[in-house]
């Protein structure tokens, strides 16, 4: 039942009745420019800011809390399928790393309601969380710092790359804390599905303890983070936490170049 619920919404890391790309180590490593990603992260991030800019325009007034949860919830839903669906595309067609001597691992039978907990958890608590500690009534979409946007996005992920780090290795290297953390290694080659695969303490931390500890550094350093710009940050984050766990046979920059 779990794998076909996976399977209905085509989030499967591959198209299990076609054939996936495989290549030999020494094969020439196909390039991505980085700007492409920006692109896409921000025009899909930019998609549900326009509807409530939209929106406010149209009725004078802004979403509630509660309605605000509802837009945001549902177009991250809809924009995490999205990436899922066009990395399934894209590895099918270019393959992953280390496929020669390994496919990419799926998801498990015993763990498949595990997983789709994950997925669900983090697709409901993370603009949950946001809503309810960063979202005002009256702040619209317009009222972000166009010219701090990129200096809060570069810094968020610093920041929360900072946190992330510390408490994964704390995680790594304390004994009494690994038996949270060694589900998620479990899988020696990941799809993006096992992006969130975890205990429970870790999964709090990956959905909720991180994400404020990043916001609450980011206000105690003085930077002007609204809701709208904790919601583009956060898309950059999802996006490369899924693009991480691909392990697509694709490089951000032309390694043919590298000497």
């Amino acid at each position: 039942m779990g794998h076909w619920l996976l399977e209905s919404v085509g989030v499967h890391h591959v198209d299990l009745d076609k054939r996936v790309s495989v290549h030999r180590k020494a094969d020439i490593v196909p390039y991505a420019p980085e700007w492409h990603f920006h692109v896409w992260i921000l025009i899909h991030a930019f998609v549900p800011l326009a509807i409530h800019q939209a929106y406010i325009g149209y009725f004078h007034h802004n979403l509630s809390t509660t309605a605000a949860y509802a837009l945001y919830g549902h177009s991250l839903k809809a924009i995490g399928v999205h990436q899922l669906h066009v990395l399934r595309r894209v590895g099918q067609r270019y393959g992953f790393f280390d496929g020669d001597k390994h496919e990419r691992d799926g998801v498990p039978d015993v763990g498949v309601w595990k997983a789709l907990e994950s997925l669900l958890s983090a697709i409901a608590f993370r603009p949950m969380v946001a809503t309810m500690f960063a979202y005002r009534a009256d702040q619209g979409p317009s009222s972000i710092y166009w010219t701090w946007l990129p200096f809060t996005i570069a810094a968020y992920a610093i920041i929360f790359d900072f946190w992330y780090y510390w408490y994964h290795r704390l995680m790594r290297e304390n004994v009494s804390l690994w038996r949270f953390h060694r589900t998620h290694h479990l899988s020696k080659h990941p799809n993006p599905l096992l992006a969130g695969y975890a205990d429970t303490v870790q999964e709090s931390f990956n959905i909720v303890v991180i994400p404020l500890l990043a916001f609450g550094s980011m206000k105690f350093l003085g930077f002007p983070i609204s809701f709208y710009d904790w919601w583009i940050s956060q898309q950059y984050v999802i996006f490369t936490e899924l693009l991480g766990h691909s392990g697509l046979r694709i490089e951000k920059y032309d390694v043919r170049r590298v000497k």
